[in-house]
């Protein structure tokens, strides 16, 4: 079973590390243990379990039931690819927007599970209209060349 730190579960659960650390010293938290300073947080179906008060007062706890999805999308700058075409030049024309982080480059690796998405009626901020949508937890790997790769066509045998 694999366990997590206090960061990663105070994320998946959509609440503070600080409540999460008043949750872990009430025992709350299901299967939980301290490894020298860290606490280790084991998952149940994806995500941290937590244990309801036996006397419940105030409003009732209201977890995530599931994973947040990821905010990383790729789409190709099509702008990019006219200027590149246009005027002979050799910019990066695939972009990976990771929240506010963006990285541009010539290919894009997705190691994992993923989607295409087409929404011509609800676009991305970019305007991006079909992008791909890795998986929460799947690494994107962005490879910028710097000069336009060569590919040496080998020939074909004739056939009579």
């Amino acid at each position: 079973m694999k366990a997590i730190g206090t960061t990663e579960a105070a994320y998946l659960l959509g609440i503070s590390t600080a409540r999460l650390r008043f949750l872990l010293l009430a025992m709350r938290v299901k299967g939980a243990y301290k490894c020298g300073r860290l606490w280790k947080i084991p998952l149940y179906n994806g995500m941290p379990a937590i244990a309801q008060k036996k006397t419940p007062r105030g409003p009732k706890s209201c977890w995530r039931k599931r994973p947040p999805r990821a905010a990383t999308y790729i789409h190709v700058n099509r702008q990019a690819i006219l200027e590149n075409h246009k005027y002979g030049t050799y910019k990066p024309a695939i972009t990976v927007k990771s929240g506010s982080h963006n990285e541009y480059g010539h290919k894009v690796e997705i190691l994992g599970p993923c989607e295409i998405v087409y929404s011509p009626h609800a676009p991305k901020n970019s305007g991006a209209r079909v992008w791909v949508e890795p998986k929460p937890g799947v690494r994107v790997a962005v490879i910028k060349f710097d000069s336009p790769v060569e590919f040496n066509q080998q020939s074909q045998p004739e056939t009579t």
